[in-house]
């Protein structure tokens, strides 16, 4: 039986077109300036006893961290964004991403994210997705939702599923026998070591589908931003979880042009058939 894909066609169509509440922003700082005022120079013919003053203190709005400005994405090539499995690196901020809760938090991950973007995992990117989607700042959500997703597909394709090592060592052991003498073994196990990221990714991706798809031309803008944030963040992360020995390096490229494709094709499809709905 084959593996479901991380973003199929009928997942998104089974979702029902309902539209999402609108972004939230984080609160910002407000600050109470008085102008000075200066005496005139000219003489006081009259003088008037001044109304008692009432010392106001004034009231600052809670200190918040600000999301960082977008910054510009300047493409890779396949070449430029790849690195070789022994140059992977594990993300440190992982941990934090899982027990996101604050506004202030939230924002200060998106700094830290967008800092070294092609450092982070796709769960990393996923848990954010998670935490901003409890906020209901679901644009922010899709975002890097969609570009976990696009990445997800990639580590599928460099670290596919696989048989069970001991289950398959087991069967083709058995095969040596004489017909006579062979153990009734059941087909190995086919492991996909990606298959919790593809389980939380359905459960964290529904409300921002939902969302999406409800505008074509929202969809459309979503993926454009997706596109440029994929294509100019290197792929230098660990993914977190453990793997089986990856395909060749020298077919990584292939795979990663080969998943871009794939994935951008399907939501294009739905694009296209929100197009024709209306």
């Amino acid at each position: 039986m084959k593996t479901a894909p991380l973003l199929t066609l009928s997942l998104l169509l089974a979702l029902p077109l309902s539209a999402h509440a609108e972004t939230q922003s984080a609160p910002t700082m407000r600050h109470m300036m008085v102008s000075p005022k200066t005496e005139p120079e000219a003489k006081v013919e009259e003088k008037k006893a001044a109304p008692p003053v009432t010392a106001v203190k004034p009231v600052l709005a809670p200190m918040t961290v600000q999301p960082a400005a977008t910054p510009e994405r300047k493409p890779l090539t396949p070449t430029e964004a790849l690195r070789k499995p022994e140059d992977l690196k594990v993300w440190s901020g992982l941990a934090d991403t899982v027990v996101l809760q604050s506004d202030d938090a939230i924002n200060k991950m998106i700094r830290i994210v967008e800092a070294d973007p092609g450092a982070v995992p796709p769960q990393g990117l996923i848990f954010l997705a998670r935490a901003l989607v409890s906020k209901n700042r679901i644009e922010e959500a899709a975002l890097y939702f969609y570009v976990s997703q696009v990445r997800l597909g990639f580590d599928a394709a460099r670290w596919p599923p696989r048989l069970d090592p001991d289950q398959l060592k087991a069967l083709l052991a058995e095969q040596k026998k004489s017909p006579d003498q062979q153990l009734d073994l059941p087909t190995p196990e086919l492991i996909n070591p990606h298959q919790q990221m593809i389980d939380l990714s359905s459960q964290i991706g529904q409300p921002i589908t939902r969302w999406m798809i409800t505008d074509s031309k929202r969809a459309e803008a979503v993926m454009a931003k997706v596109k440029a944030w994929d294509e100019s963040a290197p792929y230098a992360y660990q993914p977190g979880y453990a793997l089986p020995q990856p395909v060749a390096f020298k077919d990584w490229e292939n795979l990663l042009v080969r998943s871009r494709t794939n994935f951008y094709s399907q939501i294009t499809q739905v694009i296209e058939l929100l197009k024709s709905a209306k």
